[in-house]
């Protein structure tokens, strides 16, 4: 079965066919490729106003690609340094020593037989947009949590709140975009959790004082790892009415070394810091936390009651002080935490015995003549998750979970929330999903959510199984990223494409 789609993309002019040559030592030339020796073990090339073309080894060459188009050759020869274990890139003054070196044909290859990249070699930042802005968001909070709270090096549950981070993230539901977390401890009377861009995760000592069973701790660590993956605190910032404002404290505040008086910044920052600390993330990415450390904790063969548990007592502690603000991370008013327990109660995965692979596939070249390859977007629906609405009767929520892969080298996409036609009793199914961008040759995570009546479930279920449901398409667009900024996009032009269910 294949949906029609409308994807949308730039066209950049390419008025002649001149090349870019990139050696490994950064010259970059431009001229004119010999194609034909392509194949060969030296690549034939001359340069703009040369008169005859000259041979350059392969090995010394990063690639050569079409000016501002597409690469048409790319060395992938890596050198492993046995002794260190770490992976190289050739021609570097750095070079292992002749008696330590192994030779890879691939970064791959050398990373399926245990070695690690070099940091001085590699760029080994997370692919994903926007990055810059989360370290900037990470170091402006790290520096009002630890003025607001003592950090509690030698507590006692340390050692165990350690291991139980590092057993969450070692059989997490998805690949990990970071890879290094750590856990502290916090002296407070109020219970929260709170965690920061890249790994670092919060919990209150109140908070660990109501847990009695490990499971119940792993689960609240479980929530935070998920607000990581998911980057919801990127995401309230960006939804924030103060962003440029905001942003514009947090570099002022990197800059104290000056000597400039930054006292009203500080207290700015303070004030948007402890809102967000108090309020949370919201109840959708507060759901959404909970639908994965649910899943986690299914898939683990944990059951719900530990999250449950940890919530009642929650629950039960706010009823218990009348007058108390307890307002801190996802722990905050009875109400909200009812609803969420209600929800959660409902909650169930449903077992998929093959993930549903959806590709995009481009079908006609546009005025450019370029033409992505078959599949050069791929969504894997790895998780259905089910639970009914916390806010409306006899509404469900179906949520699905997955990663999406772009195997395009140079290029950049947004998907847009999908649309979908009503459903079988006739109603209009509700989406809720954040645009997907997704970076040259990487992959990422996403999640769509689905209202609709509690009759129609089942029948989307089994469509969806059966690799035929209701979508009547999405838009995917070329863009832009640019470190430290929000992505940016460029002309558009309408190709026709559509996708299909391996």
């Amino acid at each position: 079965m294949k949906i029609i789609l409308c994807i949308l993309f730039s066209i950049v002019a390419i008025n002649s066919q001149t090349y870019e040559l990139k050696l490994k030592n950064g010259t970059v030339l431009e001229g004119e490729l010999d194609k034909s020796t392509l194949d060969s073990e030296y690549i034939n090339f001359k340069t703009i106003g040369g008169k005859f073309f000259f041979s350059t080894k392969k090995m010394d060459i990063d690639f050569v690609r079409i000016k501002g188009g597409e690469i048409v050759f790319q060395d992938k020869t890596v050198l492993v340094n046995v002794f260190s274990k770490k992976i190289h890139r050739p021609l570097t003054n750095h070079n292992p020593k002749e008696e330590d070196m192994l030779v890879f044909e691939s970064l791959e290859d050398a990373k399926l037989e245990g070695f690690t990249e070099c940091i001085s070699c590699f760029d080994m930042r997370p692919r994903i947009s926007n990055y810059y802005l989360e370290v900037d968001l990470k170091q402006s909070l790290y520096g009002a949590i630890v003025q607001t709270f003592e950090v509690l090096y030698d507590h006692p549950k340390l050692r165990l709140v350690d291991s139980l981070m590092n057993n969450v993230t070692e059989n997490w539901i998805e690949s990990l975009k970071y890879k290094d977390y750590r856990i502290e401890i916090l002296k407070s009377s109020v219970p929260f959790s709170w965690s920061l861009p890249g790994g670092s995760i919060y919990i209150s000592s109140e908070l660990l004082g109501l847990c009695e069973y490990d499971e119940e701790l792993e689960i609240i660590i479980a929530r935070e790892v998920a607000h990581v993956e998911r980057r919801h605190l990127l995401k309230a910032y960006l939804k924030s009415k103060e962003n440029a404002e905001i942003l514009a404290i947090a570099f002022a505040v990197t800059s104290l070394a000056t000597g400039v008086d930054m006292s009203s910044a500080i207290e700015e920052l303070g004030k948007f810091s402890n809102n967000l600390l108090g309020d949370g993330f919201g109840r959708k990415l507060e759901e959404e936390a909970d639908a994965l450390a649910m899943i986690y904790a299914l898939r683990n063969e944990k059951g719900n009651n530990s999250l449950l548990s940890i919530l009642e007592k929650l629950r039960f502690r706010t009823n218990t002080r009348v007058g108390s603000t307890n307002r801190l991370s996802a722990f905050s008013t009875a109400p909200d935490l009812a609803k969420r327990i209600t929800q959660i109660k409902t909650a169930k995965l449903i077992p998929l015995e093959n993930e549903i692979i959806m590709v995009a596939n481009h079908l006609k070249a546009v005025k450019s003549g370029k033409m992505f390859e078959q599949g050069f977007l791929s969504m894997s629906f790895n998780y259905i998750f089910i639970a009914k609405s916390s806010t409306t009767s006899k509404e469900s929520i179906v949520n699905l979970i997955g990663t999406v892969f772009n195997s395009e080298a140079t290029e950049s996409f947004r998907i847009d929330p999908f649309e979908f036609m009503p459903t079988q009793s006739g109603k209009t199914i509700k989406v809720e999903m954040s645009p997907i961008i997704i970076e040259p040759y990487s992959s990422t995570n996403f999640a769509l959510k689905l209202y609709l009546d509690e009759k129609d479930v089942d029948s989307l279920i089994e469509r969806l199984k059966n690799k035929y449901p209701l979508m009547r398409g999405t838009r995917i667009s070329r863009i832009k990223t640019v470190p430290g900024a929000k992505e940016k996009t460029v002309s558009y032009e309408q190709i026709i494409a559509s996708y299909s269910f391996n």
